[in-house]
């Protein structure tokens, strides 16, 4: 009977491990550069304000590759996470460049003889082409351009 118990125990102990495995967090290299990418991108204050919702979506896939329960998905979803956490960081980047050219826009629009300020007579009576004149050139991002005079 002891040797019984004795070979209970052991089948238990086993079973234990096996389940205790299969719980446990899957850690394979392409697992492990995603998590790092989320990991950095969830750190840095320009993408957690500009870009939230695709942080967020590569969290989301970031855990349905840690429960994958096949290597090759969780392999595949890893390589996901990195490419959206590339995506979260490109549109925060693009974002804090559109916050940019639209205060530089709106600075240069104010600013004396600037592009958003024209001049009764841009081109000095008699003067050719605004090229001529020493006109400068003005060009939004929209690719627009409006030849103005030189400041002196």
């Amino acid at each position: 009977m002891t040797r019984a118990r004795e070979h209970f125990g052991v089948a238990a102990l086993i079973l234990a491990a096996v389940v205790a495995l299969g719980c446990a967090p899957r850690s394979t290299a392409a697992l492990e550069r995603a998590r790092a990418a989320y990991h950095d991108a969830s750190r840095d204050e320009q993408v957690i304000e500009n870009a939230p919702l695709a942080l967020q979506d590569a969290e989301r896939t970031l855990e349905r590759a840690e429960r994958s329960p096949n290597e090759k998905d969780t392999a595949s979803l890893a390589y996901v996470v990195e490419r959206k956490v590339e995506i979260a960081k490109a549109n925060a980047d693009e974002r804090v460049a559109d916050e940019l050219a639209s205060r530089l826009d709106r600075e240069q629009a104010s600013a004396p003889g600037g592009c958003g300020e024209r001049p009764p007579h841009h081109r000095p009576p008699g003067s050719g082409t605004a090229r001529d004149s020493g006109a400068r050139s003005c060009r939004p991002i929209d690719g627009r351009v409006d030849a103005r005079p030189a400041r002196p």
